[in-house]
């Protein structure tokens, strides 16, 4: 076998890794130690994209892994923040922001994605603050947040299992807003 098709074959093994790492298939059960976490969250997230609707903010965006379950959108836009924790080349993030404030009016999204990113946050209840006020009244945001992992992208992982944070429901209720369960 020479080496160009040997890289070949890499090659689409790695992309075909990825792409499994967030729509899984019968195969990945033996590659993907988080295929039973990974196939629960994608059945979850796909049964919910119908309802969000408009211009989609996708906060935490990395490599837009749910953009092609959202193709009735007006709009959808990926925000992410930079840090060494994390290298970005090989994502698809729009716009990079500081970490405190998004760089958006208020009343700028019609729906909001984050998924699997509030665990990297140090300020969640600020976050969550801001992530609501560029919701357009009506707005709804679809959220997930891990369970249990393993710590990840260090030392930005500020809730690992060992001192586990939950938010509140009740908090997001009252900032008026619609939400989905």
């Amino acid at each position: 076998m020479t080496d160009s098709i040997l890289k070949e074959m890499l090659d689409l093994f790695h992309t075909y890794y990825l792409r499994q790492r967030f729509f899984p298939n019968w195969f990945s059960v033996f590659i993907n130690p988080f295929y039973f976490i990974r196939k629960r969250l994608i059945e979850k997230v796909r049964r919910l994209a119908p309802q969000l609707e408009g211009e989609l903010l996708d906060f935490g965006c990395g490599a837009k892994p749910y953009q092609e379950l959202f193709p009735h959108l007006r709009s959808y836009l990926g925000v992410d923040i930079e840090n060494e924790g994390h290298n970005h080349k090989t994502e698809a993030i729009d716009v990079y922001y500081d970490g405190v404030r998004l760089p958006f009016n208020d009343d700028s999204f019609d729906a909001i994605l984050t998924s699997e990113v509030l665990e990297h946050v140090p300020n969640v209840d600020g976050c969550l603050t801001d992530l609501v006020r560029v919701l357009r009244p009506g707005g709804k945001m679809l959220v997930t947040v891990p369970f249990i992992w393993a710590e990840h992208e260090l030392p930005y992982d500020f809730r690992p299992p060992s001192r586990n944070q939950t938010i509140d429901p009740i908090w997001i209720n009252s900032m008026n807003k619609q939400h989905i369960r």
